[in-house]
C-alpha cells in the first residue's frame, strides 16, 4: 500500500481546498459516503456519494466501509474500494483513530491544519449553510478535538493558515511552482 496524505482540521480549515488542487496533480482524493443532506454547491458522486440512511446502514452492516463517523447527526464513511484508490484522505479525530486500529501508522503521513477563527468564520459564512447548520458544526468541532492535544504530536506536519492567501502558498510550495 502507498502512503495516503491524511488531511485533518475543523471545519473550513482548507483541507478539501488544499486536496482539490492537488487532484490537479494526478493525486486522488476519497470519495466518503454521507446520509447528510447534499448543499446547493454539491454535486453527488463529485462531492460525495449522496445516500439514505436506510443504504447507509444496510452498507455499513454489510462492512462495506473501513471505517464510519457520526458529524452532526449525518453519518458519514470510507469504503474499502475509496480508500485502496484513494492518495489523499480527508479525516475527523475519530476517523483517524479508527483507521490507526486497523492499518499501521507507517502508512500514512497527517498534516494537521490549524487555521484561526476568524477566517474559520469568514469561510464558514461564504458557504451559504444554515445558520443551524453551521451552529452545530462549530460545535461538532469542539467535541471531535476536544482531546486532540492529548494525543501528542500524532501528526507529521502542522501547518497554521491564517489567510486564504496560505493556501496558495502552500500548495506552490508543494507542487514546486
Amino acid at each position: 500500500m502507498n502512503k495516503k496524505l491524511v488531511f485533518i482540521g475543523k471545519s473550513c480549515s482548507g483541507k478539501t481546498t488544499i486536496a482539490n488542487e492537488l487532484n490537479k496533480y494526478g493525486l486522488k482524493t476519497q470519495l466518503s459516503t454521507t446520509s447528510r443532506p447534499k448543499r446547493k454547491i454539491e454535486k453527488n458522486n463529485v462531492d460525495y456519494e449522496f445516500i439514505l440512511e436506510n443504504e447507509f446502514n444496510k452498507r455499513k452492516i454489510n462492512n462495506k466501509f473501513i471505517e464510519t463517523d457520526v458529524f452532526n447527526g449525518w453519518f458519514y464513511g470510507l469504503s474499502h474500494k475509496e480508500f485502496e484508490k484513494s492518495d489523499i484522505l480527508i479525516l475527523t479525530p475519530r476517523g483517524l483513530k479508527k483507521l490507526l486500529e486497523k492499518i499501521p501508522r507507517e502508512n500514512f503521513f497527517i498534516v494537521f491544519l490549524e487555521t484561526s477563527i476568524s477566517l474559520r468564520k469568514e469561510r464558514i459564512n461564504n458557504r451559504g449553510d444554515e445558520h443551524d447548520s453551521l451552529y452545530r458544526r462549530w460545535v461538532a468541532d469542539d467535541i471531535d478535538f476536544e482531546n486532540w492535544g492529548e494525543w501528542g504530536h500524532i501528526w507529521d506536519m502542522k501547518i497554521s493558515i491564517q489567510n486564504n492567501n496560505a493556501i496558495i502558498e502552500l500548495i506552490k510550495i508543494i507542487t514546486n511552482k
